[in-house]
């Protein structure tokens, strides 16, 4: 349809120049420059859109400056829909009244009246009726058969199309040029004249028509599309926002989740979406309705002001107004939807007391940082200990950093493990205990036991033992260092044995002495001699193994 309109401009308006030719060239040329003149002026512009275009971002257009704009252009495409109501009715209220139709035009009689009305009034309102007053039916009886009978005589004889015409003009009153004949007339030429640009003009204008009614059903169908999906994306958002408001609890959470979060999302999301139905609508209205309602009025015009008969030259000239301002109207009405797209919500704007926030968080960061200063003076000093080898095995340090890599081993009478702190095992078997601990960080061994036997001679279970005493000692030795009497600490009184045939030997006992002074001794061994039967170490002999394993054994003065 475009190629087809485009087309249409070399087909110009005829006049009485174009039979001048061969009888008067310089009155032939006057008549075409006045022509062309006349023809510049019928000019028709369609209105520009800067004043809304300007705005170039969602964020823009919401302030209030742009709401403002926004309401002035939409009352300005409200008078483009009152004009070409107005227009378009006025120009068929010949042929209404005609079949018995009376039509209030919202009580202005002329389009003077009617514009005076709408000026400045933002409160304007067209309210048109029509409403019958014959017997409409029976006139439209009478017009139809009127219409075939001279449909029927045209048919048969085409220089009989007077009759036909007239009855068409009835309902088109242009129609009435086409029964004009041109022998009736001082100026026949004249006539032949009007006749071939009506026609010309409706060749132009039913497929421009067309083509506006159409384009513009379709774009508006495309952008309100847009819209439509839009608002189903950012209400998906909205729901999102409105949700986590009620479940969040903490205002300072719901601020920075909601407010500083999804806030910003959702604006974004607006932008990127108003920014494609702005473009939409815009490129809808220069591309194609503005670009066609112009060569629309400036083509069809040009015949218009060339039919002599200033009713219907008038009532086509209102035809053509109408149907550029309805599109233009519909196609702004667009413009004005896809602008009204979206909205934006500065996060700033949420009502949310942030100095109030900000002192709380600035409160809570100088209470979590003296926490963790704490914690790491804490950790240090646990630090020091355990390099010091006086690490509290009760400690948050110890248990986090130690305790998870000690190994353990139990058994009803041994205790084993081995950490990086420390190693050793314990021995603990009725009436004895002994244990060995090896301090890694302090590279130093200490050895702890006990001896308790109530017997005076005899025997106890499997256990033989001398007098009745009890005993207990702790030595702690350092790699490289010999022992002193502040390394050991031992307590008991006289001697005591015991052994556990085949298992055990021990000793622990204190001895005062004014020669040779006063001492402490002890020891502690695994044996395994009792284990060998008489017949086996007869066998062995000399090679018999020592199956003595000597743990601990010393004797120290007392100072």
């Amino acid at each position: 349809m475009e190629k087809y309109l485009d087309n249409l401009v070399i087909v110009d308006a005829i006049s009485q120049a174009d039979f001048l030719e061969e009888i008067d060239k310089e009155a032939q040329a006057k008549l075409k420059a006045l022509l062309k003149e006349v023809q510049s002026r019928m000019k028709y512009t369609a209105p520009d859109i800067s004043m809304i275009a300007q705005y170039s971002s969602l964020k823009n257009i919401s302030t209030p400056e742009g709401r403002v704009t926004l309401q002035a252009f939409n009352s300005g495409i409200k008078s483009y829909s009152y004009r070409a109501e107005y227009l378009g009715e006025k120009s068929y209220v010949d042929s209404l009244n005609d079949f018995g139709y009376e039509t209030d035009l919202g009580g202005y009689n002329t389009q003077q009246e009617f514009e005076t009305a709408m000026a400045g009034n933002p409160d304007f309102h067209l309210d048109i009726n029509i409403d019958w007053t014959g017997d409409v039916d029976a006139q439209l009886e009478a017009f139809v058969a009127e219409l075939e009978k001279n449909a029927a005589q045209y048919k048969e004889d085409p220089s009989k199309g007077e009759d036909l015409f007239k009855t068409i003009s009835k309902v088109q009153p242009e129609k009435a040029v086409f029964a004009l004949n041109p022998f009736f007339y001082s100026n026949p030429l004249d006539i032949y004249i009007q006749k071939l640009n009506m026609a010309d003009f409706e060749k132009k204008f039913m497929p421009y028509e067309q083509y506006l009614i159409k384009i513009t059903h379709k774009n508006s169908k495309m952008v309100s599309d847009a819209i439509r999906d839009g608002n189903e994306r950012t209400g998906r958002l909205l729901d999102d926002i409105i949700r986590m408001e009620q479940e969040i609890e903490g205002e300072e959470q719901r601020h920075y989740i909601v407010h500083m979060g999804l806030v910003p999302e959702y604006n974004r999301t607006n932008e990127v979406l108003w920014n494609q139905i702005t473009q939409l609508a815009l490129d809808n209205y220069t591309k194609k309705t503005k670009k066609y309602v112009e060569k629309m009025y400036n083509d069809c015009m040009k015949h218009v002001i060339l039919i002599s008969d200033e009713k219907i030259q008038k009532m086509l000239e209102e035809r053509v107004i109408a149907l550029a301002l309805r599109s233009i109207s519909t196609a702004l009405t667009d413009v004005y939807n896809a602008y009204s797209f979206g909205d934006y919500s500065p996060p700033q704007e949420c009502g949310c007391d942030e100095k109030a926030m900000a002192a709380a968080r600035a409160a809570r960061e100088k209470a979590e940082n003296a926490a963790h200063n704490e914690l790491i003076k804490k950790n240090m000093e646990a630090k020091e200990k355990f390099e010091s080898g006086e690490l509290d095995e009760n400690s948050a340090y110890y248990k986090k950093i130690i305790k998870p890599y000690e190994v353990k081993v139990t058994s009803p009478f041994f205790e084993g493990m081995v950490g990086p702190y420390k190693s050793g095992w314990k021995f603990n078997m009725g009436g004895l205990d002994f244990g060995k601990m090896q301090q890694h960080i302090r590279n130093s061994t200490t050895y702890d036991g006990g001896i308790e036997i109530k017997l005076v001679g005899g025997e106890a279970g499997n256990f033989e033992g001398g007098l009745s005493v009890f005993g207990r000692f702790n030595a702690t030795k350092t790699e490289g260092k010999s022992l002193s009497m502040s390394d050991i600490d031992i307590t008991g009184g006289a001697k005591a044995d015991l052994a556990a045939p085949g298992l055990i030997s021990a000793t622990a006992g204190a001895s005062v002495s004014s020669v040779r002074g006063s001492k402490v001794f002890g020891s502690f061994g695994f044996t395994g001699d009792n284990l060998l039967s008489d017949d086996i170490k007869t066998y062995l002999g000399n090679w018999k193994p020592d199956l003595t394993i000597k743990e601990w054994n010393g004797e120290y003065e007392i100072e």
